[in-house]
């Protein structure tokens, strides 16, 4: 009991809220705004008045449960696209909305579709600078209404034109599995990058046999790409002459869910698509988890509306990040389209994400030295196998051969022996096959019997000491020998040395070590994270029946007993869904105010023009160009009025202003103007 009665206090004190909210932001309107939507709703105002009174009597006329209603009823279609743009944008100036619904609405459809919700007081346009109205303005759902068009009309369908299918079989080809491949391939082939980062022609050809069966034969840029990915994620270290794996970074990436870890390497794509953009790996995770929460996979969404989400998703990120500009549409869907996860689809978009599920299958050894990984294992766990085996076939699953090179390969890149064993047995199903078993613990004390030191300093142990000492092809070699079981070699001559104990049966030579093996490199400080954000799912559901009703209205309008002008006046303001009560159907005796002037009438030109300035109102102007007619909106600065240096011919006058949304400077004489009209002048101006 204690409970529910704490629950309708809150609730309460959030209407309070609310209500105190929206009453604020009717105090803060402009009187010319404040004053006409006061006599639309309450009628003629009897002087003196008080606005806070005012406000007091709208409230609760608004408050009534059958206005409330009409309010919701007369909403259509239009109505719905807007105020779903204007809740997922949150406070977002007219451009901004501009931008995001510019395929349904020109400039001055807009502004006009926007002036009508704040009218019907469905939205509220904030000052944030009270001392300056001429400055930005923010747009935001009405408070009073929010709760019910989240719940009931807002609906992202008429923003995104999507739908979502049963056909998300398909996968990207960015996942684990490729990494996996990756690095398999490039620990085991060092020396396939040159100076310049780019990988050598053989490497690419030896590349593109190994994935012939899942990766087109033009895509060898793929193989750049997979290097960049791994680095801007810190798997691996590529730098000239220093290529190793970190372990540490794709272990704490295996920690990620399997959804969080497919939108870090799609992230990690789009961030590094472009190297010369520096787009930062941090706000690049923002950006694609925020698209991938909010789409599912197998949506099929138009090709428009994917910009629609970009836009969205950029803004939301921009509150954290300063970068989110680089992340332009086109460098997103060029990425995302590369990597496989969105396809093209006539003008729609098809977005894939992996549907390769990870099962309890694990890796199979083979007393054939042969291992087979399943689809959708974890890098993290095909890690070890990867590194020491070397990868054969690449498609659904990846057929590994473990070898003795690709073992040492493994221990250069920094395993150790124990790691690799514990690693392989617990990804592997029924354990390390005996012989196999046997060959690791060979191969690792062979490696660690000798040691190579910066500076070319070998050392042996000594149950292979005399091998070395009485070889005369290696001798040749020592430049010194400082201790039993030390020999310095001529790192000049590391190419043939290395020839010569191999010719001798010493197969498997340890790399040279850097002299700091904790040098820092700008892949292994990344420091991965994920984000949660998801655009906002409404899906509607309550019907709207607007025409019917305005027709109605205009039907029962057309039968009160008043003048055929004042009719019309009422009427228009019907079908301008600003008539929610019986209160309103009566004739105001406050003198109309004309808000549109035409053809030689220059006079009422001017006189608009001069009232548009005093009320900081906007002006629709039409002119006549190359034989049509072009509409412009227009802020006006100033009117002008040139004297005529012709004797006894009337001064020319100019509206000088800024033309929106492109905020350019125009001039315009008045008698080049067909039709004037200004806007939000007055909500009773048919």
């Amino acid at each position: 009991m204690l409970q529910a009665k704490l629950q309708i206090i809150l609730i309460n004190r959030r209407v309070f809220r609310m209500i105190n909210s929206w009453k604020n932001n009717l105090l803060s309107l402009p009187d010319s705004i404040f004053f006409d939507i006061m006599r639309n709703y309450l009628g003629d105002l009897k002087t003196p008045f008080n606005k806070h009174d005012l406000i007091r009597s709208l409230t609760t006329m608004i408050s009534k449960t059958e206005v409330r209603s009409r309010i919701f009823e007369l909403l259509d279609d239009d109505d719905v696209r807007l105020l779903t743009a204007v809740a997922l944008l949150d406070a977002a100036g007219i451009e901004e909305l501009y931008d995001f619904t510019r395929q349904y609405y020109s400039f001055l459809e807009l502004h006009n579709r926007i002036a009508n919700l704040q009218e019907r007081l469905l939205i509220c346009i904030e000052y944030p600078d009270q001392n300056n109205r001429s400055g930005k303005k923010l747009i935001r759902l009405n408070p009073v209404f929010e709760d019910e068009l989240t719940a009931s009309y807002l609906d992202n369908s008429k923003i995104f034109r999507s739908l979502s299918t049963t056909d998300t079989r398909r996968s990207p080809l960015l996942n684990e599995q490729l990494i996996s491949a990756f690095i398999s391939y490039t620990i085991n082939n060092q020396g396939i990058f040159d100076t310049s980062g780019v990988a050598k022609k053989r490497a690419e050809a030896a590349w593109s046999n190994i994935f012939s069966n899942s990766i087109d034969e033009d895509d060898i840029s793929l193989f750049i790409r997979l290097k960049e990915i791994c680095s801007r994620l810190g798997f691996i270290s590529a730098e000239p002459g220093n290529f190793s794996i970190k372990f540490g970074q794709i272990e704490d990436f295996g920690k990620f869910t399997a959804t969080e870890r497919i939108n870090l390497l799609a992230a990690a794509a789009v961030s590094s698509f472009r190297p010369e953009a520096s787009c930062s790996l941090e706000t690049s995770v923002k950006i694609v988890s925020h698209l991938f929460n909010s789409l599912c996979s197998g949506t099929r969404i138009h090709a428009d509306d994917l910009h629609s989400y970009f836009y969205l998703i950029r803004r939301t990120a921009s509150k954290s990040s300063t970068d989110t500009a680089l992340f332009t549409d086109e460098l997103l869907t060029d990425a995302l389209s590369f990597f496989g996860f969105i396809v093209k689809e006539d003008d729609f978009r098809m977005l894939y994400l992996d549907s390769t599920v990870a099962n309890d299958e694990k890796l199979r050894l083979q007393s054939n030295f042969e291992i087979s990984a399943p689809a959708g294992f974890p890098l993290s766990m095909e890690i070890h196998a990867a590194c020491c085996c070397e990868i054969k076939n690449f498609d659904i699953t990846r057929n590994y051969e473990l070898t003795k090179s690709a073992y040492a390969a493994a221990l250069d890149s920094g395993l150790k022996p124990e790691t690799i064993e514990s690693g392989l047995k617990n990804a592997s199903t029924g354990g390390i096959p005996q012989n196999i078993g046997f060959s690791l613990k060979a191969w690792a004390k062979e490696y660690s019997s000798i040691g190579l030191n910066y500076g070319v300093v070998m050392t042996v142990s000594p149950d292979r000491l005399p091998l070395i000492e009485h070889n005369p092809g290696l001798n040749e070699f020592f430049t010194a020998a400082p201790a039993p079981g030390v020999f310095i070699l001529d790192p000049a001559r590391e190419k043939e040395w290395r020839k010569a104990f191999k010719d001798a049966g010493f197969d498997m030579l340890p790399s040279i070590p850097l002299s700091s093996p904790n040098i820092q490199t700008a892949g292994s400080s990344v420091r991965l994270r994920s984000y949660g954000d998801a655009v906002e799912r409404w899906q509607g559901g309550c019907e709207t029946k607007s025409e019917e009703l305005i027709e109605n209205l205009a039907g029962r309008i057309s039968k009160l007993r008043m003048n055929t002008e004042n009719k019309l006046k009422l009427e228009a303001r019907a079908r301008k869904k600003l008539i929610l009560s019986e209160s309103q159907l009566i004739a105001s005796n406050r003198p109309e105010e004309r808000g549109e002037a035409g053809g030689l009438d220059h006079r009422a030109k001017i006189r608009l023009t001069e009232r548009a300035l005093e009320l900081d109102n906007l002006l629709e102007v039409t002119t006549a160009r190359d034989f049509d007619l072009e509409k412009r909106l227009v802020k006006p600065l100033r009117l002008l009025k040139s004297e005529s240096e012709t004797q006894g011919k009337p001064p020319v006058f100019y509206i000088e202003g800024i033309e929106l949304p492109n905020e350019k400077e125009i001039r315009v004489p008045i008698t080049k103007i067909s039709y004037l009209k200004m806007l939000k002048s007055s909500l009773f101006t048919p």
